[in-house]
């Protein structure tokens, strides 16, 4: 089965100057316990248009079938100087080390650090509530009302969904009565919860055939 969230996603991409989103497919071991080693990137690019973006999709669509793989794309708006300006720097301690193992990935690891991310391209940078399952939606939505955060976008996954709201204080989440425990936020009903993450990466495009 296919999950396709290309339509949701779309209106989400703010493309200016200098701005660009990082998608990237993965074979993950998980659904494809024949990999000989971990999880496996299959293909990768950096989009700076919407002219961009429909280009690419023919080829993410059928990586991720041909491998039973997901497209990522991470909904924060990046830079491209300061991606540069970071390779760059890599590069240098790299070269100055002796350190050549890789090097090549250089561009594609730094392409998702919080040190390539732009500012004032979003009205507010977003933030993501990882959701595991779909009878936890609901009530995760009217917590994020009831406590005046600004929903975005509700992203479906394989089993549950990625909540997008606008970037907020999360100390308001304890001042409400939400508990954590490791990476999980509680909900006061003590059963419903979530995990918060700041990187905002979702699935773009899947083909988990084991999963679905």
């Amino acid at each position: 089965m296919i999950l396709d969230n290309i339509s949701i996603i779309r209106h989400l991409l703010k493309f200016k100057e200098g701005v660009f989103y990082f998608i990237q497919v993965i074979q993950r071991k998980k659904e494809n316990p024949e990999l000989p080693k971990s999880d496996m990137k299959r293909y990768q690019c950096f989009i700076t248009s919407e002219k961009d973006f429909d280009q690419h999709l023919p080829r993410i669509k059928k990586v991720c079938e041909d491998y039973n793989a997901r497209a990522y794309i991470s909904l924060l708006p990046r830079s491209l100087e300061k991606l540069g300006k970071c390779c760059l720097l890599e590069y240098a301690k790299r070269v100055n080390s002796g350190d050549y193992s890789r090097i090549w990935d250089i561009p594609s690891r730094l392409a998702l650090s919080a040190d390539t991310r732009m500012a004032k391209v979003l009205p507010k940078p977003l933030r993501m509530f990882d959701v595991d399952t779909k009878p936890e939606l609901e009530p995760i939505v009217n917590m994020v009302n009831s406590i005046g955060l600004n929903l975005i976008e509700i992203i479906p996954t394989p089993h549950g969904f990625h909540v997008f709201v606008e970037a907020f204080n999360p100390s308001i989440l304890e001042k409400n009565g939400i508990t954590t425990s490791g990476e999980d936020y509680i909900l006061p009903d003590g059963k419903t919860k979530f995990t918060y993450r700041e990187e905002c990466n979702t699935i773009l495009y899947a083909a988990d055939s084991k999963s679905l």
